[in-house]
């Protein structure tokens, strides 16, 4: 049924990036790994690119956003040591971050 509705989405708006993330998750998802490859290619056929997902943290009473790996931020030490803080927490509270990587897919 994904499948079928963001397909329905890429064909209407072939220049919109969501409806070929949500394809190409579906795709990864499934293992269906030259799917997932062809929807890449149409993608950039028609000029699309993925925008960056982002993650918020407060500090110090102040929301900031990063991406994923985002060094640039003025307060990336202070973030990346709360994230490392938090992690144990995270572990014993049973929580299992996705940690499936598409970008090797995706050239």
């Amino acid at each position: 049924m994904a499948e079928f509705a963001a397909s329905k989405l890429a064909d209407a708006k072939p220049s919109h990036g969501s409806s070929y993330v949500l394809l190409s998750n579906t795709y990864a998802r499934a293992k269906q790994w030259e799917d997932l490859k062809r929807t890449r290619r149409r993608m950039e056929e028609h000029g699309v690119t993925k925008k960056p997902g982002l993650s918020w943290i407060e500090v110090d009473g102040n929301v900031h956003s990063f991406a994923t790996a985002d060094k640039l931020h003025t307060e990336s030490e202070s973030i990346y040591q709360i994230l490392e803080d938090l992690q144990p927490n995270l572990t014993s509270a049973a929580y299992e971050p996705e940690t499936l990587a598409l970008s090797e897919f995706w050239s």
